[in-house]
């Protein structure tokens, strides 16, 4: 037996078929070896054939299980040099035991192994081990490995859309931060009043922008017994809808004699049929600037005496409905000039204007 290991495989006769590997070797994961046959003195069943096939199988419950195989390798070649790796074990295992079948070219391997009579040799085995399991990650790799993989332009086209699409959301992220942070200013520059809400009730509006619409309450009207010493007179805007109201207080303002002098106003509580008090030179100029200025002495509008009259008549009764609603309201002092004193001044005006 020495002798026949030492000779080389084509010179052993029938009775050696294949000299690699033999039932005590033990290969490894990742190492390369050869598979040796005797290509001089074949079995005689080989000899009609020039090319052979080699099958591996593993045993699972007594049953072959194809593992790998190699097709149409010349016989006269004598070798197949292989490297062991992953695909030659089952499944979860690190050592198990292969048979390699020799068989001529075109020939069905399953059915000569279940047929007890087949006149080819027999399978021969031999020990395959590695050192641990491998990985998901590396039989992934594995098996991309034996599979067409995308191309360099591919991968290289995705990548560049991939950093345009987190770009462009990027971009769109950073808009809309500005344009909440744009908002609040816009809000504030269109009501720069500090407190201004166009949507809140003008009662609930602070007092600087009731101001800028309305009169305060300290300021009298003309027609009351209140003197308008401490009254204050604000600009409100124009509208369509007080455009006229504010022609008829602007009409029935008050004379500037009458603020120059608030001595000649007092407060009184007779009504229109008191008794007329001796006029003075004071209550003269009074009556005459009343009179004016109810008359409206604007010098751009010529007006007829009826018109004038009309208006006097006007002032008058809004000066009585006024008198009647403060009628309560009573004053330690007695007012110097009364209604019927006004009146007569104002017709001594209109004799002496003719």
């Amino acid at each position: 037996m020495e002798e026949d290991e030492e000779r080389p495989c084509y010179d052993r006769g029938n009775g050696s078929p294949y000299c690699s590997p033999i039932p005590t070797d033990i290969w490894k994961n990742g190492t390369q070896h050869q598979f040796v046959w005797n290509y001089k003195q074949v079995h005689p069943f080989y000899v009609t054939s020039e090319y052979l096939s080699l099958y591996l199988y593993y045993k699972e419950n007594y049953a072959y299980q194809p593992v790998k195989n190699w097709t149409s390798i010349r016989r006269a070649d004598g070798t197949l040099a292989v490297q062991v790796d992953n695909s030659w074990f089952p499944p979860n295992t690190t050592s198990t035991a292969l048979y390699g079948y020799y068989l001529p070219a075109g020939m069905n391997p399953m059915k000569e192994l279940s047929n007890p009579e087949s006149q080819y040799p027999h399978p021969f085995n031999f020990t395959i081990i590695r050192p641990q399991l491998p990985s998901q990650s590396s039989g992934g790799v594995g098996q991309g490995n034996g599979h067409s993989a995308l191309p360099g332009w591919a991968i290289a086209l995705i990548t560049v859309f991939s950093i345009c699409a987190v770009a462009l959301a990027a971009f769109l992220l950073i808009c809309c931060i500005r344009r909440r942070r744009n908002d609040p200013k816009q809000q504030h520059d269109m009501y720069p009043v500090a407190g201004y809400d166009p949507y809140q009730h003008d009662e609930q509006q602070p007092s600087v922008m009731r101001g800028m619409t309305t009169t305060t309450d300290t300021g009298s009207s003309i027609y009351s017994t209140t003197p308008m010493m401490h009254a204050t007179f604000s600009a409100p805007r124009l509208s369509s809808g007080n455009y006229s109201s504010r022609r008829s207080s602007n009409a029935m303002a008050p004379p500037t004699a009458i603020l120059n002098n608030p001595s000649a106003v007092s407060h009184s509580n007779s009504s229109f049929t008191d008794a007329p008090v001796p006029s003075t030179s004071s209550s003269s100029r009074l009556a005459d600037s009343t009179f004016m200025w109810m008359v409206d002495s604007s010098q751009e509008h010529n007006t007829t005496e009826e018109q004038r009259r009309r208006q006097l008549g006007e002032a008058l009764l809004a000066q009585q409905l006024s008198e009647e609603e403060g009628a309560s309201v009573k004053h330690a002092e007695k007012r110097p000039i009364t209604v019927n004193g006004i009146k007569s001044e104002e017709s001594r005006a209109v004799l002496e204007e003719r």
